[in-house]
C-alpha cells in the first residue's frame, strides 16, 4: 500500500517509524522501542524499486575473469572467463541499462562463516551457500525460485457491517412483536435472514507473493523497493490493492568484537504491517521453503566412496528395485547399474531409473528406498539417478536433485517450526528450519505441489499441519496477527540451519558453530531469544556511520559500511582455524597481500580473526625468513589445479614485497592498537626474520630487486627495481625498528633503520623522474637506467605508494625523504592516469590504449590516493572527489555494490568502467583508511595515548575504531569553546592522554567502557 513518493522520503530521510503491538507477557518477542529505533535510525544509505513490468536479461561482456552465476564443478574457482554474464534492465525501447540497485546483488544474509543467503530487490532469494558450499566443496545454488513469502489480509465490507447491525436491530424488533402482532419489517426481516450467510462471508481478502516476478501461476505484487545496510535488507510492497503497508526487515547477527555471538546460522524476517485505515485487518505471512528439491542441479559427486557392495547388499537392493518397478516405472524401459568391478565409482554407488516423470517421482523412489541417500533426476531423459552416498551438488539447466529427507513440525518454548531433516554424516546433511513465534498464531504446512500451497494459504490464511514427517518439497509456515486501526504489528519469521559437518576436498573438518548449537531448532531458539540484543549491537555499530549527524559522506558511509558483507566468504571450522578465501573466483587462501587490502575492518571488528591468521602465518615461515603468499592456493599455477590435498594449510606462493613486510605491519599494528604486547613477543622472532629476508632481497641496490607483488598481472618481477615494491621494503623496515624496539632489540632497531635509510636514498636515486616531476614504475636495468629513460620516459603506476598509507596509519609518519616529491606524483598519477571511471593503473609502458594489464582500474587506486593526499594535507573535497569517483561508481552507475569487483575494464575494449577481473574482492575496502586520515587518528595504547587531528572543523562526527573497540568522536562550538566528546559502543578504553587537535582531555588516567561517552572543553 505504500505509494512510492511517501516511502522514499521516509526512507532517505530514515524517519520511517511505527507504532508496534507487543502482546502483553512476552518477553522475548521483538520490544517495540527496539523495533521502532530500529526502523527509524537504520537509514537507507542505497535504494532500488523494482516493478512488476521490468524486463531483465543477461548479457555476455567481455571480461578477465569473474565469479560465475552457476556452478557446475565441484572443486574448483567459481568463474567465468573471457565473457561474462551480466544482469541489465532491458527497457521498451531495446536499450540495456543497470538494473536497480538490489537486483545484481545485495545484502548477504547470514552469521559470519555459517553461509549466507541474498534477498534480492524483487524478492527473490539468491545465492545460497548455507550448506558448507564453497570453492572446495559443493557449488553454491543461486537461486531456490520457489522459495518465497507472501502476504494475505482479509477486511470486512463495511457495507456488509452495516447491514448485519442493521438485521440485528430488525430482529430484536420482531421477536418483541411476537403473539399474534403484524410487524411491517416481516419481509424486509425475512429478505435479510436470507442472506445472513452472505453477509457472514462477504469479505474482502487479497494475497500476493512479496515477489515482483513470481514463479509461474502465482500473483505478485506491483513494485517493490529494496535498500541494504550489512547485515540489514529491507522490502517494502508498493500496491494499492492491498489494505496495509507490507514491509520486511532481513537481519543476521554482527556484534563488534564478538564473534561467537555473530556466529549464529540464521536469519530473521521481521514484517512490519502497519494499518493506516480505519477498519480492524486480518493479516497473515507465509514463507515456503522448497529446500527439498533442488531444481536445476545435480548430485553426481560422490564424495566418500562407500566401495564396493558385498553380494547380500547388492541382492537387496535389486529386490527393492524390483519393487519399485512395478508401482513406478510401470514397465517402461527399467535398467538398473549395480556393483561392478568395471564400473566408474558413480555407477558403482548409484541405480539409475528410466521412465520416471517427474523429480518428485524421483524424490519418491529415494525415499521408499532404505538405501538411497541423494537423488538426481534428468528432465530431458526422464531418468532418475539412486545414489547410496549423499553426494555434492552442481548446477544443471536439466536436473533436479536432493538428499534424502522429511519435513517435521515441532514446537518449543519459544517458537514453533517447520524442520528439513537431512540425518547423516555427510557435507550436506543436517536440518534447516523455518520458525515462528510461539506467542503468535502459527501454523505449519508442507506438499509437493507449491501452488496447492499457495491456495491453501490464501483460502486460509493457514496450513493443515501434517499427522506425521513428510518427505516432500516444500515445507511452509504461516502467522497470523489481527491489526486494529492506526496500529503496527510485527511478525518475526526465522531462517535457521545446522549443517555440522563443514568439508574440505571431501574431507570433514565441521563447523564451528556446533560448539554452541545441536540443531537448527536450537538455533532458532537461540536467535529468537537474543534478537534485541543483537539488533541493538547492529544499531549501534551503524550508529558509527550512519546517522544523519555522521560527517562521513553518505556515499562512503554506504561503501563501507556494506563492504562489511565481504566476510561472506570465511570459514571458520570446528578445530577453531579461522580461514577466508581470496574470492571464490581465485581460491587462494589467506594470501597475506589480499589480507592485508581488506583487514581495517577485519582487525578493528574481529581482530581475533586476524591473530587467529598471524600464528598460521607465522607458523609456514620459510628457513629463509620469507613468510609464503598464502596458505594455501586454489588458482591453477603454470596450468597446475591446487585440488590435490585435502589439507587446508599448505603455505606457499610466490617471492612477493608485500607479504613479509605485510606481517610485520599486522603485528605492529596489533601492538599500537590493541596493546597486544605479549603477541608481539611472540611473534617478533619470525618478524625480525621476515625483516632480515628483506634486507637479503635488497642488498644489491638497497632496494627489492625483481620480485612480484599484488598488482601481479603488470609483471613488475621482470623489471630490476620497482616503486612498489620499494616503497614497500621501506615500510618494512621502519616497522621493523619500531617492533625490534619494542622488544628490546635495540642493534637491530638501528640495522632497520640503516636500512631505511639506505632504501630512501636509493628510491630517489634510481626511480624519481626528474624530468616528468614522478616516480617510474619501473626500471628495466639499474646498470643501463640513463640510456633507457633517453628512450622511455617512464611509465607512471597508480597506487605504487600503497605502503605510505599504511605507514601513516599505524603511525610512522611518511616514509619519504621528500614529501614535495611524494605530492608531485600524486598530482601527475591523477593528471596522466585519470578515466571516467578512476584512474588506469598504469600508463606510458606501451601507446594508448596498450593491453589490457596496464589499461585497467584497481579498485585501490582512487580511494589510496585519497588517502595520501589527505595526509599531505590537501583539501578534503578534491581527494574524497577522487575516491567517489571509482567507489560511488558501483552504487550509483552500475548498482553492484555488493560484488565490487577487484579490477574494472578500461578505456576502449568493451567493457569500460565495467568488472573485469574477480569478484567480492577486497581491494576496494582499503578505503577503510579514509577514516583514519580524516581524523588524524594515532593511537599508541601501550603508552596510554589516542590522539586524533580531524581535517574538519567543527561541528562534526566521525567513528573512532581501534581493535575490539567502535565509536564516535564530536566536536560543537558553544559559546566560542570546542566541546569535544569521545563515545564508545563497544569495547573499552583505557588512557593517560587522550588529545583533539592539540586540546587534551584534563581527566587521566582515564576509562570509558561500551556505552559510555567523555566529555571536555
Amino acid at each position: 500500500m505504500w505509494d512510492l513518493v511517501s516511502l522514499s522520503l521516509l526512507f532517505c530521510s530514515g524517519l520511517l517509524q511505527v507504532q508496534v503491538s507487543t502482546p502483553p507477557g512476552s518477553t522475548h518477542r521483538l520490544k517495540t522501542d527496539t523495533i521502532r529505533s530500529f526502523t527509524k535510525r537504520l537509514q537507507s544509505l542505497n535504494q532500488g524499486v523494482v516493478h512488476s513490468t521490468d524486463v531483465f536479461v543477461w548479457h555476455k561482456q567481455p571480461c578477465a575473469y569473474l565469479e560465475a552465476q552457476n556452478v557446475s564443478t565441484v572443486f574448483g574457482d567459481w568463474t567465468d572467463k573471457g565473457h561474462c554474464n551480466y544482469l541489465y534492465q532491458k527497457l521498451a525501447n531495446g536499450s540495456l541499462v543497470s538494473p536497480p540497485s538490489g537486483m545484481r546483488s545485495s545484502v548477504p544474509l547470514g552469521g559470519i562463516a555459517t553461509g549466507h543467503v541474498e534477498l534480492r530487490a524483487d524478492g527473490s532469494l539468491h545465492e545460497w551457500t548455507i550448506m558448507n558450499q564453497s570453492p572446495a566443496t559443493a557449488a553454491k545454488i543461486q537461486v531456490f525460485d520457489k522459495a518465497f513469502f507472501g502476504i494475505r489480509t482479509k477486511v470486512s465490507s463495511t457495507k456488509n457491517k452495516e447491514n448485519k447491525l442493521h438485521y440485528l436491530q430488525k430482529k430484536e424488533e420482531y421477536e418483541s412483536y411476537q403473539g399474534g402482532k403484524v410487524y411491517k419489517f416481516n419481509q424486509e426481516i425475512h429478505d435479510i435472514e436470507q442472506n445472513e450467510n452472505a453477509i457472514d462471508s462477504d469479505e474482502t481478502v487479497q494475497s500476493f507473493l512479496l515477489r515482483t516476478h513470481p514463479p509461474k501461476g502465482l500473483p505478485g505484487v506491483k513494485a517493490l523497493v529494496y535498500s541494504g545496510s550489512h547485515p540489514v535488507s529491507t522490502l517494502a510492497a508498493i500496491d494499492d490493492r492491498l489494505p496495509i503497508n507490507v514491509s520486511v526487515v532481513a537481519w543476521s547477527t554482527y556484534t563488534v568484537a564478538d564473534m561467537n555471538r555473530s556466529h549464529t546460522p540464521a536469519i530473521g524476517f521481521s514484517f512490519l504491517l502497519e494499518n493506516p485505515s480505519d477498519k480492524t485487518v486480518e493479516a497473515s505471512v507465509m514463507f515456503n521453503m522448497p529446500y527439498a528439491v533442488e531444481e536445476m542441479q545435480q548430485r553426481l559427486h560422490i564424495p566418500l566412496p562407500n566401495g564396493h557392495e558385498n553380494s547380500s547388499e547388492t541382492l537387496r537392493i535389486k529386490e527393492e528395485l524390483a519393487k519399485l518397478s512395478k508401482t513406478f516405472i510401470k514397465g517402461q524401459n527399467f535398467k538398473q547399474y549395480v556393483d561392478k568391478e568395471e564400473q566408474s565409482e558413480t555407477q558403482a554407488n548409484s541405480h539409475l531409473l528410466s521412465g520416471v516423470s517427474s523429480n518428485i517421482e524421483c524424490m519418491d523412489m529415494c525415499t521408499k528406498l532404505e538405501f538411497c541417500l541423494s537423488w538426481t533426476f534428468f528432465e530431458k531423459e526422464k531418468s532418475c539417478w539412486i545414489f547410496t552416498t549423499a553426494n555434492l551438488n552442481t548446477f544443471n539447466t536439466d536436473a533436479s536433485s536432493g538428499i534424502r529427507s522429511t519435513w517435521t513440525p515441532s514446537m518449543s518454548s519459544l517458537v514453533k517450526c517447520m524442520t528439513l531433516d537431512r540425518p547423516g554424516t555427510g557435507a550436506p546433511h543436517g536440518n534447516i528450519s523455518i520458525c515462528g513465534s510461539g506467542d503468535q498464531q502459527i501454523s505449519v504446512g508442507a506438499g509437493n505441489d507449491v501452488n496447492a500451497l499457495w491456495q491453501e494459504f490464501a483460502t486460509n490464511g493457514a496450513f493443515k499441519a501434517p499427522s506425521a514427517p513428510q518427505a516432500v518439497a516444500n515445507g511452509a509456515i504461516s502467522a497470523t496477527v489481527t491489526i486494529a486501526p492506526g496500529d503496527t504489528v510485527v511478525v518475526p519469521l526465522i531462517l535457521s540451519w545446522y549443517f555440522p559437518n563443514r568439508d574440505f576436498l571431501d574431507r570433514i573438518y565441521g563447523n564451528f558453530y556446533t560448539h554452541f548449537f545441536d540443531s537448527s531448532e536450537n538455533v532458532a531458539d537461540a536467535f529468537y531469544n537474543k534478537q534485541n540484543e543483537n539488533l541493538q549491537s547492529i544499531q549501534e555499530m551503524h550508529d558509527s556511520f550512519t546517522t544523519q549527524e555522521s560527517s562521513l559522506p553518505i556515499w562512503l558511509s554506504d561503501i563501507l559500511v556494506n563492504s562489511l558483507g565481504h566476510i561472506r566468504t570465511a570459514m571458520w571450522f570446528k578445530d577453531g582455524r579461522w580461514r577466508q578465501w581470496e574470492a571464490v573466483d581465485c581460491t587462494n587462501i589467506d594470501s597475506v597481500h589480499n589480507d592485508g587490502e581488506r583487514h581495517i575492518p577485519y582487525i578493528m571488528f574481529f581482530p581475533e580473526s586476524t591473530k587467529n591468521k598471524m600464528l598460521a602465518w607465522a607458523k609456514s615461515q620459510h628457513s629463509n625468513g620469507m613468510i609464503p603468499e598464502q596458505l594455501r592456493w586454489g588458482c591453477p599455477i603454470n596450468g597446475i589445479p591446487g585440488w590435490t590435498n585435502p589439507e587446508i594449510d599448505i603455505p606457499n606462493g610466490r617471492v612477493m614485497s608485500d607479504v613479509s613486510s605485510m606481517f610485520i605491519v599486522y603485528l605492529l599494528e596489533l601492538y599500537r592498537w590493541k596493546n597486544e604486547t605479549n603477541l608481539l613477543l611472540q611473534l617478533y622472532p619470525v618478524a625480525k626474520k621476515a625483516a632480515q629476508w628483506h634486507m637479503s632481497v635488497s642488498t644489491k641496490y638497497g632496494l627489492p630487486v625483481k620480485i612480484q607483488n599484488t598488482y601481479d598481472i603488470l609483471g613488475l618481477q621482470v623489471y630490476d627495481l620497482s616503486t612498489y615494491n620499494s616503497a614497500f621494503h621501506l615500510l618494512a623496515m621502519r616497522a621493523a625498528e619500531e617492533v625490534a624496539l619494542v622488544a628490546g632489540d635495540k642493534a637491530f632497531a638501528n640495522e632497520c633503520h640503516n636500512a631505511y635509510l639506505v632504501g630512501q636514498h636509493a628510491l630517489d636515486i634510481y626511480l624519481w623522474n626528474n624530468t616528468a616531476n614522478y616516480y617510474n614504475s619501473y626500471v628495466v636495468n639499474v646498470t643501463a637506467q640513463e640510456m633507457w629513460l633517453e628512450k622511455n620516459q617512464g611509465a607512471i603506476m597508480t597506487d605504487c605508494f600503497y605502503a605510505q598509507v599504511l605507514a601513516q596509519s599505524v603511525g610512522l609518519g611518511s616514509l619519504m625523504a621528500n614529501d614535495t616529491r611524494l605530492s608531485l606524483h600524486l598530482d601527475a598519477e591523477l593528471r596522466i592516469n585519470d578515466s571516467p571511471y578512476g584512474m588506469l593503473v598504469q600508463t606510458g609502458r606501451y601507446k594508448y590504449p596498450g593491453p589490457q594489464q596496464d589499461n585497467a582500474i584497481w579498485m585501490m587506486g582512487n580511494p589510496n590516493w585519497a588517502t595520501s593526499k589527505m595526509r599531505l594535507s590537501e583539501n578534503v573535497d578534491l581527494c574524497l572527489s577522487v575516491a567517489k569517483k571509482s567507489l560511488d561508481h558501483w552504487r550509483s552507475n552500475i548498482t553492484d555494490q555488493w560484488n565490487v569487483a577487484g579490477i574494472e575494464g578500461g578505456l576502449g575494449y568493451g567493457a569500460d568502467g565495467l568488472p573485469w577481473g574477480t569478484s567480492h574482492y577486497g581491494y576496494y575496502m582499503s578505503s577503510w583508511h579514509i577514516i583514519l586520515a580524516l581524523t588524524g587518528q594515532q593511537a599508541n595504547l601501550p603508552l596510554g595515548s589516542l590522539t586524533y587531528n580531524p581535517l574538519t572543523k567543527p561541528p562534526y562526527k566521525y567513528p573512532v575504531m581501534l581493535p575490539g573497540v567502535l565509536g564516535t568522536l564530536s566536536a560543537e562550538t558553544i559559546s566560542g569553546n570546542e566541546k569535544y566528546t569521545l563515545n564508545i559502543e563497544f569495547g573499552s578504553l583505557q588512557l593517560d592522554k587522550l588529545q583533539v587537535s592539540g586540546n587534551t582531555a584534563p581527566q587521566s588516567p582515564l576509562n570509558i567502557n561500551a556505552g559510555e561517552s567523555y566529555s571536555w572543553e
